[in-house]
């Protein structure tokens, strides 16, 4: 069956004009199943453990476009096969203990724009605990799964809330560059998830050189992406 006829477009400039194209594919049972089926058949059984959930996942997050979603599906698979070593097995008990840290956090509500929010609490991550970084990136990667499960997840987007409040230079300049890059290649490359907006709350003085170390590792529509300042923690509720 032939890809959709409208181009992928950022969620930031043409997101309504997506969440229509969703839901007219959506509307026809037997179209979207026959693409989540050649989905399957082309990824074969190197995805035979992924649900059907998920796969559909990959398909929304590239406008049910197979061949591109398909590749979502390789991303994904080579990053787990990457990073075996460090992030299997990721289900609730084994990220128990990074949970209840509160460093990571999928909230239970949805922003004002239905955004589904996971949050990053700077200032309780102890940077100098050894594997401590990668243990927290396997809990994110637990929530990421979590949210896409959530209603709205991908026809309006992820929020990440990011809260400097408490969090120094000297501990950044603990976190390596391999981090860095592992943690923007599972969001940018390894899951089918849509970042709609990303709120900076105290942001720091430091702020634009961590932008400039990330410029070279994310794709031009990434950096476009919506941040939104704040200094305040009041103004969230706005």
């Amino acid at each position: 069956m032939p890809a959709p006829s409208r181009s992928p477009s950022p969620p930031y400039t043409r997101q309504e004009e997506w969440r229509a194209a969703i839901a007219d594919l959506e509307s026809v049972p037997d179209a979207m199943a026959s693409r989540l089926t050649e989905l399957r058949n082309r990824t074969a059984a190197a995805a035979d453990h992924l649900s059907n959930g998920f796969l559909r996942s990959c398909l929304r997050a590239r406008w049910y476009d197979v061949d591109k979603a398909s590749k979502v599906v390789q991303h994904y698979l080579a990053f787990r096969s990457r990073h075996a070593s460090w992030l299997l097995p990721c289900h609730a008990a084994a990220v128990e203990a990074e949970l209840k840290t509160g460093f990571n956090e999928l909230l239970p509500s949805q922003d004002a724009a239905g955004h589904v929010v996971i949050t990053q609490r700077m200032g309780l991550l102890e940077t100098g605990r050894p594997g401590v970084i990668e243990r927290h990136q396997r809990a994110g990667y637990y929530l990421l799964h979590r949210a896409l499960q959530r209603e709205g997840a991908q026809t309006r987007g992820l929020a990440l809330l990011l809260d400097f409040g408490g969090f120094r230079w000297s501990a950044f300049r603990q976190i390596s560059y391999s981090d860095i890059q592992r943690g923007v290649g599972m969001l940018q490359d390894a899951m089918p998830a849509r970042l709609s907006v990303i709120y900076v709350l105290h942001p720091p003085t430091w702020l634009t050189a961590l932008v400039s170390l990330l410029t070279p590792l994310l794709r031009k529509d990434t950096l476009q992406q919506k941040f939104v300042l704040l200094d305040d923690a009041s103004k969230l509720h706005k």
